[in-house]
């Protein structure tokens, strides 16, 4: 929302930015990182000398999006400073994907390894003093996730490389869990207590009838073309056929596919939901994605080629 301005606002578009920036990509720089650092490295930060042409990338963001943010700052374009600092954690989470830290421990890779991990974990010490201003009682335990304490330099002393050699982070721990609908029902009823508002994974699924399963048309549909959003980072919009019919679709996997890589998949989709017009796009559907292992994302696909419109049974 822009500083001094008026803004719309809705539960739900409340829940799908607090889902994709804060529990997908702020909080899944520590999620992703830390076990396999746990893992790998002894739970250890070891600086080393940044070689990898990607790395040197993250670190020349660093600078551009501290003078973006200092700027900003001063002018009370609260939003745009939010904006270029979310610039540099999508540009982390990319990295993360680029450099794949997991299959370097597998070659046992360490010197590369130890450059990708000391470069998230002194991103996360970067993004959270940027954080900090806005979330100054989360940003702290971003902190001591990577072993700092909580203390916060001032934004016009930040600088790149100041994790020390040697830090040993801590267990990572969720700080953004995902929302869902009862949580948020729970919220508004002023219901706080720890046990209304249930782990996830351990509260019984609501089970529906057979007749409610089948109002969900999902369906097999072709990508016919796909390119970015203009200004949206993690957004694609795709032309899809489905039958003998093509739909406009915007989805949330530009992190995770590039347009020519799903030019010709087959994929999953939910026909017949409600369209809903994202960065002024009118998106008629949606496409089904699911997690990887690694925390990535994955599309929905059939194993063989099947029929282009076929109902998913």
């Amino acid at each position: 929302m822009v500083f001094g301005s008026d803004a719309s606002f809705s539960e739900e578009a409340f829940i799908l930015r607090y889902n994709a920036d804060l529990a997908n990509d702020l909080g899944n720089l520590c999620q992703r990182t830390l076990p396999q650092l746990i893992k790998h490295r002894d739970r250890t930060f070891r600086k080393r000398e940044p070689h990898n042409p990607a790395t040197l990338e993250v670190i020349l963001l660093s600078v551009e999006v501290k003078k973006k943010f200092v700027a900003a700052m001063g002018n009370l374009m609260f939003h745009e400073a939010l904006k270029c600092t979310w610039d540099l954690i999508g540009r982390l989470n990319k990295y993360i994907d680029e450099m794949a830290p997991w299959a370097l421990a597998k070659k046992q890779d360490f010197q590369e390894l130890d450059e990708v991990f000391y470069t998230v974990g002194e991103g996360i010490r970067f993004v959270s003093h940027l954080v900090q201003p806005f979330m100054p009682h989360l940003m702290p335990e971003f902190l001591k996730q990577i072993g700092l304490d909580s203390k916060f330099d001032l934004i016009s002393e930040l600088s790149w490389g100041q994790l020390p050699d040697g830090t040993r982070c801590a267990d990572p721990k969720p700080l953004f869990p995902r929302i869902d609908t009862p949580r948020i029902s729970a919220l508004k009823q002023g219901t706080t207590k720890e046990e209304t508002i249930v782990k996830k994974g351990t509260e019984k699924e609501p089970e529906i009838e057979y007749e409610e399963f089948l109002k969900t048309n999902l369906c097999v549909a072709e990508v016919v073309s796909a390119e970015k959003v203009k200004g949206a980072d993690k957004l694609l919009q795709l032309e899809v056929k489905i039958g003998d019919e093509k739909r406009t679709l915007v989805a949330g996997i530009a992190l995770h596919y590039k347009p020519e890589e799903i030019v010709g998949k087959q994929v999953v989709v939910v026909k017949n939901l409600k369209p809903a017009k994202i960065r002024g796009i009118t998106s008629f559907g949606m496409i089904l994605a699911t997690s990887t292992p690694e925390g990535d994302l994955t599309l929905v696909c059939p194993e063989k080629p099947a029929v282009c419109g076929g109902r998913v049974k």
